[in-house]
């Protein structure tokens, strides 16, 4: 077999690793999203970069209070694991 032959054989039976799923957000961080508005309005509320909100899966504990008060929505599950933002302080 010519050197050529095996370059061309080998670039046809390449490997490729089977590639793992994503991670979806949690529904906290997807709560603090719709609350905001946008994944950009709430990284502006929070004073970070939309690069750093959307590396997140979940909301960092140590983000939990802020987030809380950028967003008036409460970060805990909410009525019956709800999904939705729930406001505070009003009824």
């Amino acid at each position: 077999m010519r050197q050529d032959d095996a370059l061309l054989r080998s670039a046809r039976t390449c490997y490729m690793a089977p590639m793992k799923p994503e991670p979806t957000r949690s529904a906290r961080l997807k709560r603090a999203i719709a609350a905001a508005g946008s994944l950009s309005e709430l990284a502006r509320r929070l004073g970070i970069g939309a690069t750093s909100v959307q590396a997140w899966w979940d909301v960092p504990p140590k983000r939990l209070a802020q987030v809380e008060e950028a967003t008036g929505a409460r970060m805990d599950d909410g009525p019956h694991g709800s999904p939705f933002p729930v406001a505070t302080g009003h009824r």
